[in-house]
């Protein structure tokens, strides 16, 4: 990628819409924190621990991964 190609990516996202550009980045990390919870219940569930611990571990590390991706 270029300089000039740069400087558009630059303009481009100062002229996006910051509310919308929260609530979308909002909406991702939360259903990917859902998901995320899902699959920790199901993991504890089958391996006999604390559902409560298991969906909350889950869903913090789907949370964090999909906000790291997101700001990649």
């Amino acid at each position: 990628m270029d300089a000039k190609g740069i400087l558009d990516n630059i303009k481009k996202i100062k002229s996006i819409d910051k509310d919308k550009y929260l609530l979308d980045k909002s909406k991702g990390t939360i259903t990917s924190t859902l998901i995320g919870g899902g699959l920790g219940i199901i993991i504890a569930y089958n391996r006999k621990k604390s559902i409560l611990l298991g969906a909350v571990v889950g869903g913090a590390i789907a949370g964090l991964l999909s906000n790291y991706i997101v700001n990649k």
